[in-house]
């Protein structure tokens, strides 16, 4: 478990160092440990919807329409920033930030510490904001308005995700127990059919679904554990086992199973709730509470809600020897009894340590709702649930619905006709961009950045879309469908000898969401005309002039 101790300013300071060097080595996905850090400056005017006990209350609890108001917002095609500090320790806060309360009422700008991982709306992506919450807020009971703040003040954050994806769940009926994961959603005023329906599994992986829950599972199907299966390992999807289906699901290693351990796991249960010899645990351990899936603050215990299967454990090496952890499998809240350590979320990331998707979540106990209204269980009820649906917002993988994304990856290449040239003969560079998606959506507003560096002088452009500025570089293309692609050609002269590095890059656009391949750059080698110069590349323009065209294209 991570103990920090540093002040706020060097955190950050050692968490950009730390994020450089893991660069430089390894590509780590941001789903488990080790994540690496994201440090972006937040905007004045950002929204922050905050998610801690004291910032966004019910009052006196946390408020569970926090999620709901992030998935309405999403349901818009609006971006949202989840912000999470890299190696915080639990209930430590993410951010401090000089802010002020805008929804459903205004405060004066105070600084504030945000915990729990927040939700950020960056202005750039704002448009229509105001409405999308007053909606949210005005639609939900007048006793439980989500709290909304906006920074006065420009804020350094550790942004984990950029959700770009309309959630959509799918809560399954098999085991005949789906109503518990419904109320659920109820309590974070989420709706359907827009963002979860009531499903069979046995179809799952051939479903538009980001993400899927099983409250409870007695049956023996192994087309149904199969498809599951499938769906996690193949599609891409996150899953959430909760109470009697996690053995189900874990200890099945001819169907399915198999998920977290390579052996299996043992039920290990307390007494029932309310008698004293309730407590299982002496001591609760949060082991990653920098990870998605441990964004609530205070405590979750199982135990205390009951069920048939509350906590576990692999199997003591006496029972079964050699039981590990598997697909990345960590536990997240842990406890001790009798010196044996049990869990109550456990999560494994199937395939790849890399990319987003393929996330395997456990939940101890039953039924949430069912003591929400007891005040003694109420935080143990609640962080359960945030747990839920904090599996829920985490990305997935599932691209064969890319309607459901509004993000786009566009890649940009560039090449150049000849790598070596004589002094004062031209050259050709050439741009490619291309929309590869997911979404289905058209990219707005797109330019890319290409100034010739000196040692080149301008000759022309041709491009097979938007206009080319030669004195600031800018090559406006605007909008592009899903896949498109498009090109410009420059055509320069060389006019100093030397190695010169010529760089092009995208410059717009509100939702590129991988930013490695939005710069792309060549290197000419320029030889006075009295050496030799060897010519590498395709020389287009035939003849044996050493990469020089005749005359400069005009369109």
């Amino acid at each position: 478990m991570k103990n920090y101790t540093h002040t706020h300013k060097l955190h950050f300071i050692l968490l950009a160092f730390v994020a450089i060097l893991l660069t430089n080595f390894k590509s780590f996905s941001q789903d488990i440990d080790p994540v690496t850090a994201n440090l972006v400056t937040a905007p004045v005017g950002t929204y922050v919807i905050a998610m801690d006990n004291e910032l966004q209350n019910q009052p006196n609890y946390f408020n569970m329409k926090a999620y709901g108001l992030v998935v309405a917002i999403l349901n818009q095609k609006i971006a949202v920033k989840w912000v999470i500090a890299t190696g915080k320790a639990k209930d430590d806060a993410d951010f401090t930030g000089t802010a002020k309360r805008v929804f459903p009422t205004t405060t004066s700008a105070s600084s504030l510490s945000f915990k729990s991982g927040p939700f950020l709306i960056f202005p750039q992506d704002s448009a229509g904001i105001s409405a999308v919450i007053n909606t949210y807020n005005n639609g939900i009971a007048s006793s439980t308005p989500v709290y909304v703040y906006q920074l006065t003040v420009a804020t350094t954050v550790d942004v984990r995700y950029t959700l770009t994806q309309i959630p959509r769940a799918a809560i399954m009926l098999d085991g005949g127990l789906s109503s518990i994961h419904v109320s659920y959603m109820a309590q974070a005023g989420i709706q359907s059919p827009a963002n979860y329906r009531t499903v069979a599994a046995s179809h799952l992986a051939d479903s538009c679904y980001t993400f899927a829950s099983q409250p409870h599972d007695d049956i023996d199907s192994s087309r149904t554990l199969d498809s599951i299966r499938a769906y996690v390992k193949n599609a891409g999807g996150n899953l959430l086992v909760e109470c009697a289906a996690i053995p189900r699901y874990e200890n099945r290693p001819t169907v399915g199973g198999f998920y977290q351990t390579s052996k299996g796991i043992d039920t290990i249960n307390a007494t029932p709730p309310g008698t004293t010899a309730n407590q299982n645990y002496n001591t609760i351990v949060y082991n990653h509470p920098d990870l998605s899936f441990l964004q609530y603050e205070g405590k979750f215990d199982p135990t205390i809600i009951g069920g048939s299967c509350q906590t576990w454990n692999l199997f003591l090496p006496a029972q079964v020897p050699n039981d590990t952890f598997i697909n990345n499998g960590a536990m997240y809240q842990s406890g001790v009894k009798s010196g044996v350590t049990y869990m109550g979320q456990s999560v494994a990331k199937l395939g790849s340590a890399s990319g987003v998707g393929h996330m395997v979540f456990y939940e101890g106990g039953h039924d949430y709702t069912t003591v929400l209204n007891n005040n003694t269980n109420r935080i143990n009820v609640l962080n359960g649930l945030r747990a839920y649906f904090n599996a829920m917002l985490t990305p997935s993988a599932v691209s064969s619905c890319n309607f459901m994304s509004f993000n786009n990856d566009l890649t940009i290449t560039k090449t150049v006709t000849s790598s070596n040239i004589y002094y004062g003969r031209n050259d050709t560079f050439m741009i490619v961009i291309q929309n590869t998606g997911p979404s289905v959506n058209t990219s707005l507003n797109d330019t890319v950045r290409d100034l010739l560096p000196s040692g080149f002088t301008f000759g022309s452009a041709v491009a097979s879309k938007g206009t080319y500025n030669s004195t600031t570089g800018n090559w406006v293309i605007g909008n592009m469908t899903l896949n498109e692609k498009d090109t410009l050609r420059i055509y320069a002269t060389s006019n100093t000898v030397g190695t010169i590095t010529n760089t092009a890059f995208i410059r717009k656009n509100q939702y590129d969401f991988n930013q490695a391949n939005d710069t792309s750059r060549v290197t000419v080698t320029v030889v006075a005309s009295t050496l030799a110069a060897t010519v590498q590349g395709t020389n287009t323009c035939g003849g044996g002039n050493n990469g020089s065209v005749s005359a400069y294209p005009t369109g």
